[in-house]
């Protein structure tokens, strides 16, 4: 049997680093990676549908010290905001 947790840990872990712990510090984790660690029962967790994306929030109201750091976005003439991973 697949260990779903494991899976979504190695999927997370990446992101986390890549954000850097300043950053770290104000992002949530949400969606369908981390539905593995939300459920106690050890044969529902074997069940969690595999995902191929990691989801996060973070407040953008205003940046610490001003300054951009790894995985920050900014807002584009167009209004979409830019990935930076």
């Amino acid at each position: 049997m697949r260990d779903v947790p494991q899976q979504m840990l190695e999927m997370l872990l990446p992101v986390a680093e890549a954000l850097g712990q300043e950053l770290l510090a104000h992002v949530a984790f949400v969606g369908g990676s981390t539905t593995a660690f939300l459920i106690t029962d050890p044969i529902t967790r074997q069940a969690v549908r595999f995902t191929e994306d990691v989801d996060l929030i973070v407040h953008v109201g205003g940046r610490p010290s001003g300054k951009h750091g790894r995985g920050s976005c900014m807002l584009v003439d167009s209004g979409r905001a830019c990935r930076t991973m």
